[in-house]
């Protein structure tokens, strides 16, 4: 009888140990600089970025496709060294370049680009 109640205590603590955990929590996003790749996924990743009437979506797969001026904008990306980096394979105004930008949330949720020749934008996230 010992060994039968043994047994079962056994595998209800076995069972207990291959229970599924709670995923994840998201990434929770503050205004500041975004220097992690998880907190650019959760703010940026999925969704459209628009200044004007341009607009950007930087895809999970590590690419990214919009317009820009009136024509299509397309390329690769990664996140690296705490910034964006991004490889253009088509765009109307210049030759296919690679360029880090860093990024920076602001509190009403719109996303500041900075370039690494100083110049920023301000980008709406939908």
């Amino acid at each position: 009888m010992k060994r039968h109640i043994f047994a079962l205590a056994s595998a209800v603590l076995l069972g207990a140990c291959n229970a599924t955990t709670e995923p994840e929590a998201p990434v929770p996003l503050t205004a500041g600089p975004i220097t992690t790749a998880e907190a650019f996924g959760a703010a940026v990743v999925g969704r459209t970025l628009t200044i004007g009437d341009n607009s950007l979506v930087i895809a999970a797969d590590g690419t990214l496709a919009g317009t820009f001026n009136d024509a299509p904008l397309l390329g690769t990306w990664e996140f690296r060294y705490g910034q964006w980096c991004r490889t253009l394979s088509e765009h109307a105004s210049r030759e296919a370049t690679s360029e880090c930008q860093s990024y920076a949330l602001n509190e009403d949720g719109s996303l500041t680009i900075s370039r690494p020749d100083g110049r920023s934008f301000v980008y709406q996230v939908g």
